[in-house]
């Protein structure tokens, strides 16, 4: 009776820790900011995907699929930055404005996604989103991205 017990015991704590390992992966989450409009349409900016990876992208008119080029891998950053969607109260944003030039701040998951857009130069949309946009589009134009792709 007692051997029975400690296999229903042990089947028991074997389900949890299975349950508990599920409860705690991390979903894919992908955070991209971006700009597209004028005249063809184009568009660019950078995608941070989980586990580090930083890709810039872009193409050249509405019509085209995006040129992605890997800049580098640095989860550090990455958690920092995607950690800031949470900060800042991200998925409880709702402001979705359009111009002839349109930025963005996306989030992208196995179960949600999220976007927030606003017309360049716009001044009402939250600074939290503009601020978080910028410091990720602002990773093309840091130095330690340029050279090819470099694991740290």
């Amino acid at each position: 009776m007692i051997g029975k017990r400690f296999a229903k015991v042990g089947w028991l704590v074997a389900s949890a820790c299975s349950l508990a390992a599920i409860a705690l992966a991390d979903p894919l989450v992908e955070v991209t900011a971006g700009c597209a409009g004028g005249p063809a349409g184009g568009s660019y900016g950078v995608t941070l995907r989980s586990g580090g990876e930083i890709v810039r992208w872009h193409k050249a008119s509405r019509h085209e699929e995006p040129e992605e080029v890997e800049m580098r891998s640095n989860p550090v950053l990455t958690d920092e930055l995607i950690g800031r969607l949470d900060a800042i109260g991200f998925e409880q944003i709702e402001y979705s404005k359009s111009g002839d030039m349109t930025c963005s701040l996306s989030s992208r998951s196995d179960e949600r996604e999220h976007r927030v857009s606003w017309p360049l130069g716009d001044t009402v949309v939250p600074a939290g989103v503009r601020e978080l946009a910028e410091r990720i589009r602002g990773l093309v134009d840091d130095p330690a991205n340029s050279g090819p792709p470099v694991v740290e």
